[in-house]
């Protein structure tokens, strides 16, 4: 129509105006039909867990060592065995969405940054690990409690753990002597490693050594053709204070700096390969194999370990960190938890957050150290390439690759740790060591860990209010806009003209022009939207005699009937 009418008229603009009017509500509808589509989603949803267990789960709640072997350890054993098989699976790659069996964290995998080119952590640098470089080095950076571990909260109440490790093979060239056993277990020689003395305190006897670690020197075959790895922690725990060598450092108790050693042993498994790794080391030809699988191979070579352990030497250090404040502290055996709250300037909530990730960490012993330190859970990527007592052939870093899976698996304990101080433990039998000891504030917080789950609906309270508010409106609107105006423009006596005519043109207002050119009703109201007659009138009917143009004809009221007849009677006695 516009375009018919553009050489007839000059204003052309009152349609423009009206086309770009409906193009913005067009486009405005269609923005608002995506986005309402994003107030519910099911796929990826974070959700709140309930918190009705929520407790400090921690290996000091249990009041006796029956209790702590019997019920405990288990549990213990059970998350770490998870855990380590969990970061094999799910911190071996990017997180990906679809992988369900790393769904269920916040995120699937804590972030850590790998360096295998560091330099040597120790003093003695040349003098005590194998290579000045090439080793490695994995830093967290900062962990955020709302952001990596779930624990919802708005940036003032968040508080961050960072942790960092340094490992390196250490020489045993010089730090080792061979003695001979004094016990009668059938091995003559045993290797004692000399990196250090350690203090003991057993009751209120001190005893001392100056050997960090002795291991038997067994180069024979296992009788019955199974062999296995085996693998020691030695650290800074329970009253047993190492004093390593000035080429490793010097103890203090408040150090910021946490020293362990490694010593992995091969004993009698044999190589089917050299192994140039500096923790695997082998390539002593051993008794060949026999072929007794028939493979027309003959007698197979195989190698033995270098020496009876391979030592690994880390140093370790964990900060925690109030993000909004800008603030890092180094956590120290001498520090209690009041005072580091009151140098990183923490609120109770991050306090409490604190003692969570803390407790979790502490009480749990989710460190590394704390993974090798039971042979039970402690996972070797080595062991996947093993069979019987025969081993598949080993990279030559073998070591880091094993230094990167035990910080999965320690990130990864945590992280269910963490979880579980709000869910509570997934062994019932532990339940009733959990302290569930709490103020308002810790209780209120116990509300606040997220999980992810596709079991539930998620949607944005504001979104949904938004579209209420605002559909509501427009409903609203479109019912009452055109009442507003007419009163406003009877009001201020404007547009008189463009208002009768908008009223004319509705159905109503057409269909009382039709009737009452034919003289049909008495009309009220015809200047609104809905014209009524007076009562008991009478109105055209349809006049159908000729359908191919049906009309509107006056209805004869019963007077007119009689004055018909009349005439017509008259009529025909005139004839």
């Amino acid at each position: 129509m516009a375009w018919a009418w553009r050489s007839r008229t000059q204003k052309l603009w009152r349609i423009i105006v009206l086309i770009v009017v409906t193009a913005i509500l067009m486009i405005g509808f269609w923005i608002a039909s995506v986005f309402s589509s994003q107030i519910a989603t099911t796929s990826g949803d974070e959700v709140l867990v309930t918190g009705n267990r929520c407790g400090v789960i921690a290996g000091w709640n249990f009041p006796n060592l029956e209790d702590y072997y019997k019920d405990y350890v288990p549990y213990s054993n059970e998350i770490a065995i998870a855990s380590a098989a969990y970061a094999q699976q799910c911190y071996v790659v990017e997180d990906e969405p679809g992988n369900q069996q790393c769904f269920g964290y916040v995120k699937s995998q804590l972030p850590m940054t790998v360096l295998l080119n560091a330099s040597c952590p120790f003093p003695g640098r040349r003098a005590i690990c194998l290579r000045e470089t090439s080793n490695v080095h994995i830093d967290t950076g900062i962990i955020d409690s709302h952001r990596d571990l779930g624990v919802n909260a708005p940036p003032s109440d968040r508080v961050g753990i960072r942790f960092t490790h340094q490992c390196a093979p250490l020489k045993t060239k010089g730090y080792t002597q061979q003695k001979k056993s004094s016990k009668t277990t059938g091995v003559d020689n045993i290797l004692e490693y000399l990196y250090g003395g350690r203090v003991a305190q057993v009751g209120n006897t001190n005893t001392s050594s100056q050997v960090t670690y002795e291991y038997p020197i067994q180069p024979q075959r296992a009788p019955n053709g199974d062999s296995d790895f085996s693998i020691t922690c030695l650290r800074d725990y329970a009253g047993e204070a190492f004093y390593p060598i000035p080429e490793i450092g010097t103890f203090r108790s408040d150090s910021e700096d946490q020293i362990f050693q490694v010593f992995v042993s091969s004993n009698s498994v044999d190589y089917v390969q050299e192994v140039d790794d500096d923790l695997f080391s082998a390539h002593q030809l051993a008794p060949p194999l026999v072929d007794e699988n028939h493979f027309g191979q003959g007698n197979i070579p195989v190698f033995h370990a270098d020496q009876p352990a391979g030592v690994l030497g880390c140093v370790w250090q964990f900060e925690t960190c109030n993000q909004h404040a800008n603030v890092c502290v180094t956590n120290t055996g001498g520090v209690s938890r009041d005072v580091l709250a009151q140098q990183l300037h923490l609120n109770e909530r991050q306090y409490n957050t604190m003692n969570v990730l803390l407790n979790a960490f502490l009480g749990m012993d989710t460190s590394i150290e704390g993974m090798l330190a039971n042979p039970v859970t402690t996972s070797l990527l080595a062991r996947n390439k093993l069979t019987g007592s025969r081993v598949g052939p080993l990279p030559r870093n073998q070591w880091q690759q094993e230094v990167v899976h035990w910080q999965a698996s320690a990130l990864a304990r945590w992280q269910r740790v963490v979880l579980e101080q709000f869910t509570g433990p997934s062994d019932e039998s532990v339940d009733k060591y959990v302290n569930r000891t709490m103020t308002s504030d810790q209780q209120s917080l116990c509300q606040n860990q997220k999980i992810r789950s596709n079991a539930y609906t998620s949607f944005s309270v504001l979104g949904l209010s938004i579209t209420l508010i605002l559909g509501s409106f427009i409903i609203f609107l479109s019912f009452t806009i055109d009442r507003i105006l007419r009163f406003t423009q009877r009001w201020h006596n404007y547009g008189v003209f463009q208002r009768l005519e908008w009223i004319s043109n509705e159905t109503l207002q057409l269909q009382r022009m039709a009737h009452e050119e034919l003289g049909c009703g008495t009309w009220i109201g015809t200047e609104r939207i809905v014209p009524v007659t007076e009562k008991d009138e009478t109105l055209a009917l349809l006049d159908v005699k000729d359908r191919a143009h049906p009309s509107l004809t006056r209805q004869p009221d019963a007077n007119e009937d009689n004055k018909i007849k009349v005439v017509e009677a008259e009529v025909k006695k005139e004839e």
